[in-house]
This record gives structure tokens, C-alpha cells and sequence, in this order.
């Protein structure tokens, strides 16, 4: 019996054993992952050319105006309304003109509420952003 008695505590001393080399691997691995992690070069953005950026807003919404212009006098063509507005919202703009991208887009969703009823209406308030933004002129 004493000869199974020192098998038993052999057994637990090598489960102790184990079991504390398994905890110290494993912090180990943890400090590894996070050294590596804090070692990677964070990735940024490269900087955005605010100038250009704007120019080619300037660009793109003045090439968009004559098929802004047919979609508010035909509200009513849903799928002109809708195409505009997509072509619209996909533009890449700059935070100085998110006021007039936004009253465009509003002014759209207006026209298509209504309809052909306040066409006139809406072409008139096309009329004031285009008056108000000097360079929306053709």
C-alpha cells in the first residue's frame, strides 16, 4: 500500500507541475501576441487633397446639373428621381459643401413626394441654390 501511496502523490506532483507549466505557457503566449500587436505599425489613411477634392465635387455636380434640371421637371419618373439621387449621393465631397449636397438631395425628395405639382415650385428653388453658388453656373 505504500508503494501506491507514492505512485498517487507522484501523479499529482506532475499534474501540479503541468498544469503550472500549461498557465505559464499560455501568459506568455498572451504577452507575445500583445507585444507583436503593439509593435505593428498602425495603418493610416493618406491625407486628402481638400483642394482637389473640392474641384472635382465642382466638376462632377456641374456635369449632373442638366439631368438634375430634367429630373425636377418630370418628378414624376420615379426612376429618373432615384437615378439622380444615386448619382448624388455617390459624389465624393468635401465638409464645406455638405449644406448644398444636402438641400439637392432634399430638394429631390421633395419633387418625388409630390410630384408633378410643385415642379415649377422646385425648379424655382434650383434656381436659388445655383444663384446662391455662383460657380453651379454653366
Amino acid at each position: 500500500m505504500r508503494g501506491g501511496k507514492r505512485i498517487i502523490l507522484f501523479i499529482i506532483v506532475l499534474a501540479i507541475i503541468a498544469a503550472a507549466g500549461f498557465v505559464w505557457r499560455q501568459k506568455n503566449l498572451t504577452q507575445q501576441i500583445i507585444e507583436l500587436n503593439s509593435n505593428a505599425a498602425p495603418e493610416t489613411m493618406p491625407p486628402v487633397d481638400q483642394a482637389k477634392l473640392a474641384a472635382d465635387y465642382e466638376n462632377n455636380l456641374r456635369a449632373l446639373l442638366p439631368e438634375y434640371r430634367q429630373a425636377l421637371g418630370n418628378p414624376t419618373a420615379e426612376e429618373t428621381i432615384s437615378d439622380m439621387r444615386q448619382k448624388l449621393l455617390a459624389l465624393k465631397l468635401p465638409a464645406s459643401f455638405r449644406d448644398l449636397h444636402a438641400q439637392l438631395v432634399l430638394l429631390l425628395d421633395k419633387a418625388e413626394e409630390t410630384g408633378t405639382d410643385g415642379a415649377t415650385g422646385y425648379t424655382n428653388e434650383l434656381e436659388k441654390i445655383i444663384k446662391n453658388n455662383q460657380w453651379l453656373k454653366e
